[in-house]
């Protein structure tokens, strides 16, 4: 299993917030960057990496991550952002407003970085943890880690 792969399948295990499918937005606005992302994931995009932040995903690995995401055959949707794109200073504000301006239903990453600091959420709008856990073994459980 590539690297991708890996992270692809370890986001789906390592979800640190669950986005609530009704979450209330944030009571800041929020950044351009976020509505960029959720018109790109509307529009049927898997991956957003936002202008100024490829040097944190390259676009050959954006493609291979997009790919892999495919391959799953199950709606994810990862933004790469500037941590000034931050909602609030805080990815899990980053991570709601970002799902509920996409407003479609499965697992949402949220990388932010700014070169020295870096913070990364995951969340999965309907599918409960364990339920992703038992995809996740079906499929690559004899992959190794």
């Amino acid at each position: 299993m590539s690297t991708l792969a890996r992270l692809a399948a370890g986001a789906a295990l390592a979800l640190t917030a669950v986005v609530a499918a009704g979450a209330p937005a944030s009571a800041t606005t929020t950044s351009s960057a976020v509505t960029d992302a959720a018109a790109a994931f509307q529009s049927g995009e898997s991956v957003y990496v936002a202008p100024g932040a490829e040097t944190y995903l390259s676009t050959g690995d954006a493609d291979q991550l997009r790919a892999q995401i495919r391959d799953t055959g199950y709606p994810m949707y990862a933004a790469v952002l500037p941590r000034s794109a931050a909602v609030d200073g805080s990815s899990n504000a980053t991570l709601r407003a970002l799902a509920n301006a996409t407003r479609l239903d499965g697992t949402y990453m949220v990388y932010l970085s700014d070169g020295t600091s870096t913070a990364f959420r995951a969340g999965d709008t309907q599918t409960p943890v364990g339920a992703l856990a038992t995809q996740v073994e079906a499929r690559y459980g004899n992959e190794g880690a």
